[in-house]
């Protein structure tokens, strides 16, 4: 943990839940900037707070982690709607409401959930596109292994605002 001398407030350091070494070395500049520290206070805040955060803590930068960045080979990007839309190219996400749905990876849920319908419509693409066959559940922890990193712009649905921004640089 760190300190924030201005509030004195503790804040979780990003390079504790980002432990990939990959993408830590791709990002360094970025954790340390304003909108970052800002977003690290944001967190550590929602986590102390009593509204649940969906994907858990420890799975918030879960597709860097399955996808490490020289294996990155297609990215596709999960957007929830936002005032602060920065493009208009993110591929619109059904959000996470509950408990057990969200994975940390954009679009994906676990075996025995529902198959949202945004993934649904990226399934069908797929089938009529290129004739894949594809699962019968929505998991897509099997596409990161192939180089799919599936990212949340706004990584978790409760800080769209700051965290849409920090999924921006990821990308760029």
């Amino acid at each position: 943990m760190m300190v924030d001398s201005a509030e004195g407030m503790e804040c979780a350091k990003l390079e504790e839940l980002l432990v990939e070494e990959t993408w830590l070395e791709a990002l360094a500049g970025e954790l340390q900037k304003p909108y970052a520290k800002n977003l690290c206070r944001f967190v550590e805040r929602e986590m102390r707070g009593s509204v649940p955060i969906y994907p858990p803590p420890h799975l918030i930068f879960d597709a860097l982690h399955r996808t490490p960045f020289h294996q990155v080979r297609a990215v596709i990007i999960g957007q929830v709607c936002s005032p602060l839309q920065f493009v208009c190219f993110f591929v619109p996400q059904d959000p996470y409401h509950g408990p057990g749905q969200a994975m940390g990876l954009a679009f994906s849920v676990p075996e025995g959930i529902k198959v949202p319908s945004s993934l649904a419509n990226i399934f069908k693409e797929l089938r009529q596109d290129v004739g894949c066959s594809l699962p019968s559940h929505g998991n897509l922890e099997r596409w990161t292994v192939q180089g799919v990193l599936l990212l949340n712009a706004v990584l978790t649905g409760m800080h769209v605002s700051l965290l849409d921004f920090f999924g921006y640089q990821v990308h760029r």
